[in-house]
């Protein structure tokens, strides 16, 4: 009586639930700086802080953005904390806890983090 090895290939099997795995990983930490920059985006109207999303633009691709609509201008000025060419700082905003670069200080709290949101992904992969 022999013995029989079967060997299968995979890969795409594989392929396909690690890049499954990514997508969620990315979709938690996009939600997650999402949510921390809501806290921290000047809110005087609320017109900003209404522009808010947190998109899914294409594979293994997120964008969260403000003052979509025609407010761009006004989302980047609120973010640099001044116009283009250094002109009218703002010096105090209303609503405290908000601030200028909302949304890059809430990228940076959250970056540090990316390996736990990966690993914790991946160990759910079976194949």
């Amino acid at each position: 009586m022999g013995a029989t090895v079967t060997v299968e290939n995979k890969l795409a099997a594989f392929t396909r639930a690690n890049e499954a795995a990514m997508e969620r990983a990315l979709e938690r930490m996009g939600n997650d700086i999402f949510v921390l920059s809501q806290f921290k985006v000047p809110y005087k109207g609320g017109e900003l802080k209404n522009s808010g999303e947190h998109l899914r633009v294409g594979r293994l691709h997120r964008r969260i953005q403000y003052g979509e609509s025609g407010a761009e201008a006004y989302a980047s000025y609120q973010h640099r904390g001044m116009r283009k060419d250094g002109t009218h700082v703002v010096r105090n905003y209303t609503t405290s806890g908000t601030n200028k670069k909302f949304l890059e200080d809430s990228g940076k709290v959250i970056a540090p983090k990316s390996g736990s949101y990966f690993k914790r992904e991946f160990e759910s992969v079976r194949v």
